[in-house]
Formats: structure tokens, C-alpha cells, sequence
């Protein structure tokens, strides 16, 4: 883990569009696709994550944590949207040890996450509460991406994405979740690239 001292925002930053404005194709070498669920209102409170690992254009590797929030609380709010439920994370890992994990991945790599200033308000909040230092890495937001490259579209929501591109798409459908397995979509252009 990084030695930054305890709130060090300046570890983790906005990329540099201009790198992968130019054409889809000029993706990052190494990258990470993310997405948090969240158990209540506050960003600390992340309940399940999924990541997916890009090398080259194509997604070598895929990974999927339940997280047992702060308290194990949840808002019926967020529950309707994911279905995650207090039950389905009681043996969970929290914050801190779903992380460690990634964390060395997490180093150097370009971050991508659909609406990246909730993503990572997720990750900066859990790391201040757990008294974490922050992970050094850049991000970029494919909603951003999106919005430049299809401007004309009237949504960059997920699903109106997904259809434009002819892709299927199914996000926070909580009929997927058997036991405490959940499978949180991940951003729509992981599905452009090859799986290997």
C-alpha cells in the first residue's frame, strides 16, 4: 500500500482526456473498469464492487466483492435498486480487506468508471473513514467518453448506451444474486473489447 499520509487527495486524479478522445481505440495499455454499489446515501458505505482488469484491449480478468458496510446498514432506497440486503453481506469482509486485494492493481493503472465522481467518491469516502492512504492512480469516466463521442445520443445513461451499441445490458437486476454471489454491471465499453 501507498505511504501517503492520511487523506492525500492528490494520489488519485482525473486523466488526461485528450489521450482517448481521439478514438475509442486508443484505449489505455492497462486498465481497470469500476463500479460500487452502495448499501445508504453515504458514499462509506460501499456494499459490493465489481472491477474489471484490461490489458491491451482485452479484459483478462474479472472480479466481484460483496462488502459488509459500516453497521451492516442499508436504506431501502438502495436495496431497491441493487437488491443487495443487509443478509446477503452479513459474513461479507469490509472495506478494508476487500481492498487490499487491489490495491496493488490498483497502482499506476487508469481507472474507468460510468458517472466516475460517484465512483470515486466512494473509494476517497471509504478510505478517509477506514484511515486508509489513497492508492496512486489516474481515472477516466466513460460517461465523459461517451458524451464526446456521441454527442447527438440525448442519454449516456448505461442502457441507452448498451442499445446504441446493439449490446445487452442488465444493471442492478437482483434476480441474479443466488446466496451472497452478486454480479454488478460493469461500464458499457468493457463489453466492446475481446474477453481473452
Amino acid at each position: 500500500m501507498s505511504s501517503v499520509a492520511f487523506g492525500a487527495v492528490a494520489r488519485i486524479r482525473p486523466a488526461v482526456y485528450a489521450d482517448c478522445m481521439s478514438s475509442l481505440s486508443h484505449f489505455p495499455e492497462r486498465a481497470i473498469a469500476i463500479d460500487f454499489e452502495t448499501a445508504t446515501e453515504a458514499r462509506a458505505s460501499a456494499c459490493a464492487v465489481g472491477l474489471a482488469f484490461i490489458e491491451n484491449g482485452m479484459v483478462v480478468r474479472v472480479e466481484e466483492r460483496l462488502i459488509r458496510p459500516p453497521g451492516n446498514r442499508f436504506s431501502p432506497f438502495n436495496t431497491a435498486i441493487h437488491g443487495i440486503r443487509p443478509e446477503h453481506v452479513a459474513f461479507a469482509p469490509e472495506f478494508p480487506e476487500v481492498m487490499a486485494e487491489f490495491i496493488p492493481d490498483f497502482e499506476g493503472a487508469i481507472m474507468v468508471a460510468h458517472n466516475a465522481a460517484f465512483d470515486f467518491s466512494v473509494i476517497r469516502a471509504s478510505f478517509d473513514l477506514y484511515e486508509m492512504a489513497y492508492p496512486e492512480f489516474s481515472y477516466l469516466c466513460s460517461v465523459k467518453l461517451a458524451q464526446r463521442h456521441w454527442p447527438d445520443l440525448g442519454s449516456h445513461r448505461l442502457n441507452v448506451l448498451a442499445a446504441h451499441l446493439g449490446l445487452s445490458f442488465q444493471h442492478h437486476n437482483a434476480a441474479k444474486m443466488r446466496g451472497s454471489v452478486r454480479r454488478p454491471a460493469l461500464p458499457w465499453w468493457v463489453r466492446r473489447v475481446r474477453v481473452a
